[in-house]
């Protein structure tokens, strides 16, 4: 068979699997309903890509085979050899999805058990290629028989030619809106008013900047304008993760109330958020985020009349669905993957690039942006000069990886202190490339003159755990290096103090509508106005409890957590049925005991039972 025949065998086999499998994919997404537009054409195109590329390697390897050997092929053999390798490859592939997407989706490629289903899937794949090719060639030709009928073959023509067609032409409109910066106009009703610029730091822990008495200059631009800033010395997060913690941030509600969780990961419609009431009053909304929580698709961007949410070209992993041909790819190289960049591919010098050219183009409107920073997430990966700036680069960074994983199976593994030590300092070298950032974007906003008339808020919607109770990251306890983070809020009008009162994120929602003289349901949210401890003018009196919660999903053995805080007290509730995770219900004094050294649920019965009275009253009063 001559090479050019041979290789639009090859082509045409790897194109049509690619496209069939790329197909089962943009059904599975529109069968669950979580896609964004560009997803289609980008698995379409990468399967049909990846398919052609294996089986060109394909080629190639049979390809020397022949010429080594003197063995030559007939088309009919060749066709059937194709034919059967794009069956086993198939069902290899759809074989992985089940083992490790579903079946097995919290083991790791290396653990014993995904390697015998792995290895046990292979055999299977090559016994039915076997198969296939000696005993398949009547299969193969009826096959080809069929797609080569009349009817069949200008369907099939059709369908490619459709989808040849979405893919480069949504190419290009994806282009397009990826470099397009929107031009918004605010309305006249609103001329005057300051501008809201919301800065969401991502996994920033309040005890680890300078603003905050850490030990380390990690936060030197940061530190600058909290001096001229209203420092809160004790905000609490409502949740431990993303989503939920940015849904109370932009409601004013806890979690019990919105019902954004682990279990229902989506903002409902009834939610009123706060860049809608903003909107309806004439600001121009938008937002800019590197964090894939809290994408549009969670229901998170209503209100905004622009939503910047694209980490990168092609996404990040979980935007795409099990049966994509990348996912296994993902899984397969995923150390690689993750260490190549922090969590997503957008840093803060994109981010900043970003917000550039929004203020470039919307500086004279009246503005509510919020912006998220996701550098801190794990892994922590930064350019050079910043993460080995309280650190030795010499240390192998898997020893990182392993400390994480072996406390995410059991708390309070040992982990030497020299690895707990060069992971927090890892940290701190990204806080000091975050802040440097922030140093540039207060430095454009100084440019531009918005200083003078923006309210600039900065928070964080969670902490970050560095083994302080044997464990590392977040989302999975109610400790303070997780729930305690910065809130600086900066403007003219407010004199720079440092406030002690325990406040929540909950609360932001009513400050900058009061402070806009906005009209909003009081009753229905359980934030509190801060302008009292703003403007220094009145008197701050908080008629609830700051409380935290995370509802996890107890089929893959996540904990029910929440914490309530009274004065110096703060109990913490554990709904978890794993004795190997040790993590308890807890009471903690924070005065005599800020690091949470000492559990007092089982010896101060009457404070605890106080507390967890305290706890379900909230929720039964709504």
């Amino acid at each position: 068979m001559k090479i050019l025949n041979h290789l639009k065998l090859v082509i045409i086999t790897g194109f049509l699997l690619g496209l069939l499998m790329g197909t089962v994919d943009v059904i599975a997404k529109i069968s669950v309903w979580s896609f964004q537009w560009f997803e289609f054409y980008q698995t379409l195109s990468s399967s049909i890509i990846i398919v052609t590329i294996l089986f060109f390697l394909l080629l190639i390897f049979l390809q020397l085979f022949m010429k080594i050997t003197k063995i030559k092929f007939s088309f009919e053999t060749l066709y059937t050899f194709y034919f059967s390798g794009a069956v086993s490859f198939a069902l290899f592939f759809y074989l992985l999805v089940l083992i490790n997407r579903i079946f097995l989706i919290n083991h790791t490629f290396s653990d014993f058990l995904s390697i015998k289903f792995n290895l046990g899937a292979l055999a299977l794949s090559i016994g039915i290629f076997v198969l296939t090719l000696f005993k398949g060639k009547k299969l193969v030709l009826k096959t080809i028989d069929f797609l080569n009928k009349k009817t069949t073959k200008k369907l099939l023509e059709n369908y490619i030619f459709i989808v040849l067609v979405f893919i480069l032409s949504s190419f290009l409109l994806d282009i397009y809106i990826i470099n397009k910066t929107p031009v918004l106009k605010s309305d006249e009703s609103v001329r005057g008013s300051p501008n809201i610029l919301l800065i969401v730091l991502d996994t920033v822990r309040a005890d680890h900047l300078t603003t905050y008495g850490y030990d380390l200059n990690t936060t030197p631009n940061l530190n600058e304008l909290a001096k001229k800033s209203v420092v809160f010395e004790n905000a609490v997060v409502p949740s431990t993760w993303s989503l939920p913690s940015h849904t109370s941030l932009f409601t004013g509600r806890y979690l019990f109330n919105h019902g954004t969780s682990k279990k229902n990961q989506f903002v409902g419609e009834e939610e009123t958020l706060l860049p809608e009431i903003l909107k309806d009053e004439g600001f121009i909304t938008s937002g800019i985020t590197a964090n894939t929580y809290i994408k549009s698709r969670y229901g998170i961007a209503q209100g905004m009349m622009s939503y910047d949410e694209r980490v990168d070209f092609f996404e990040y992993e979980n935007q795409y669905t099990k049966f994509d041909i990348r996912s296994i790819f993902i899984a397969l190289f995923s150390d690689i993957i993750e260490r190549s960049t922090s969590f997503g591919d957008r840093t803060a010098k994109e981010i900043n690039g970003k917000i550039f050219k929004w203020l470039d183009k919307n500086k004279d409107q009246t503005f509510y942006l919020f912006v998220n920073y996701v550098d801190l997430h794990h892994p922590y990966y930064f350019p050079e000069e910043f993460m080995y700036k309280f650190t030795d680069k010499d240390y192998d960074y898997d020893l990182v990886d392993n400390a994480v994983e072996v406390t995410a199976e059991r708390r309070y593994e040992y982990v030497p202190d020299e690895i707990v030590d060069y992971t927090t300092n890892l940290y701190d070298g990204g806080l000091a490339y975050l802040d440097y950032n922030l140093g540039k974007l207060f430095e454009r906003l100084g440019e531009l003159g918005l200083m003078n008339n923006t309210i600039v808020i900065i928070t964080a919607d969670h902490g970050e755990e560095f083994y302080e109770h044997g464990g590392f990251l977040h989302a999975s306890t109610m400790f303070e290096e997780l729930l305690h983070v910065p809130l600086i809020i900066y403007y003219p009008e407010f004199s720079p103090k440092r406030v002690e009162e325990r406040v929540s994120l909950v609360d932001i929602f009513p400050t900058v509508l009061d402070f806009l003289d906005i009209e909003y349901a009081k009753d229905e949210i359980d934030g509190i106005s801060l302008l009292p401890l703003l403007r220094g003018n009145g008197n701050f009196k908080r008629d609830n409890f700051v409380i935290s919660e995370d509802y996890g999903r107890p089929e893959i053995g996540e904990a029910t957590l929440r914490a309530l805080y009274d004065g110096d007290w703060k109990v913490i509730v554990v709904n978890l049925s794993d004795p190997d995770y040790k993590l308890n219900s807890s009471l903690f004094n924070l005065k005599n005991d800020p690091n949470e050294s000492k559990n007092l649920y089982n010896s101060d019965i009457k404070k605890r039972d106080m507390l967890l009275g305290y706890l379900e009253s909230m929720k039964k009063e709504r």
